[in-house]
């Protein structure tokens, strides 16, 4: 999910919720020095060639008449630019919906790998802290309980560096069964 080639897709999808447009399509559309996926180990060199006769030339209408089928969103990316030159917004837009949102998505699971591998490192796997989310099946579910404020100052996770914007602990089981602590 987070890209084959040197520049990771979760970097792509940063710049595009950043507003960052030109920056994203420059990272699409830059020579890349690896490729990992094996469907295009035998055209990496072909590839990166095109690359960077788009990046030295400026060409795109030889570019275009260059690049694989199977590139997709720097096909589009050239193709709105050839008629809508410097707006990187537009030649965004052109890249398939799904093809866009692959870069967001894979942000989104940067961030959420990131934050959990934090927590884990953090708190370890063993108890539940403050802003978990917590699945509870009927078993379980009397297990979890409100923490008002004098307990939250007795677990130690009110540390003004990184928790400051936690007031309080809340756990309430809702109808579907899962219960964030917040």
């Amino acid at each position: 999910r987070f890209g084959t080639g040197s520049v990771p897709t979760h970097l792509i999808g940063a710049k595009l919720l950043r507003g960052e447009w030109k920056e994203a399509v420059s990272m699409i559309l830059d020579p890349k020095d690896v490729f990992f996926d094996i469907t295009f180990w035998t055209q990496k060199d072909d590839i990166r060639r095109i690359r960077e006769y788009y990046k030295e030339s400026g060409d795109i209408d030889g570019t275009l008449r260059q690049l694989p089928r199977f590139l997709v969103a720097e096909k589009a990316i050239l193709q709105c630019l050839k008629k809508s030159p410097g707006n990187y917004l537009q030649a965004m837009k052109a890249v398939p919906r799904t093809l866009r949102m692959m870069y967001v998505h894979s942000y989104q699971s940067y961030l959420w790998n990131h934050a959990t591998s934090m927590r884990v490192q953090k708190y370890g796997t063993d108890q539940v802290v403050l802003g978990d989310l917590v699945y509870c099946n009927e078993e379980s579910c009397n297990e979890v309980k409100q923490v008002d404020d004098s307990e939250f100052e007795e677990l130690e996770c009110n540390d003004s560096s990184e928790n400051n914007h936690l007031h309080e602990a809340d756990a309430h089981a809702s109808e579907g069964n899962c219960t964030s602590v917040k």
